[in-house]
């Protein structure tokens, strides 16, 4: 997760629970997909783990909707994830966008904020239109990309791990979690004639 993200969540908890979080990951590309590492399997699953780790909670129903805009295979997808916590996040990738977005909204109590992962975000409380603006590469100190998207906090803490032999928070049994709600998500399409 990307330094500014993680410090928008962060004031956002201060007020108490997420209530709602919304993930949106868009591409313009109207051509076929069809080789094995599908849309799903693809940036899907990055949207996933995102709306699983601002939610918090284990994922306990999907409510999905998929469809093919001008292509043969599955290039929509949309799903409502309920989490054990009360939270909900809604899920929304396209690749018939117009252009490339991945961005968030988190929401607690009296507050929330909206984020472009790669470059702003905006804190609002208690009912303010103009928000606090938070810089994505002065927020994590740094305008390299691998810095400002997180990368690098994660490959520190992956070497951290090992040398005290600990579990880093991208881990195997984390990812699992995010393939089964994928894997929900494309019974559900393939049980609904999708």
């Amino acid at each position: 997760m990307t330094p500014m993200v993680m410090k928008l969540r962060d004031e956002c908890l201060k007020r108490g629970p997420i209530t709602h979080a919304v993930c949106r990951f868009y591409k313009c590309a109207l051509t076929p997909n069809l080789g094995a590492r599908d849309h799903m399997m693809d940036d899907t699953v990055h949207a996933i783990d995102t709306l699983r780790w601002i939610c918090g909670g284990e994922v306990v129903k999907v409510d999905s909707h998929v469809k093919r805009v001008q292509v043969p295979n599955i290039n929509f997808i949309s799903a409502t994830l309920h989490f054990d916590n009360g939270s909900t996040g809604y899920l929304i990738n396209s690749w018939s966008s117009g252009r490339r977005i991945f961005s968030v909204e988190i929401h607690a109590p009296g507050i929330c904020a909206e984020a472009e992962h790669e470059t702003r975000g905006y804190l609002y409380a208690d009912g303010d239109t103009k928000g606090i603006e938070f810089d994505t590469a002065k927020v994590a100190g740094s305008d390299k990309f691998h810095v400002y998207t997180g990368v690098a906090n994660l490959c520190n803490e992956f070497i951290e791990c090992c040398k005290v032999g600990t579990q880093p928070s991208c881990n195997f049994s984390d990812a699992v979690k995010t393939m089964e709600v994928a894997e929900i998500i494309l019974a559900q399409a393939l049980l609904g004639g999708k």
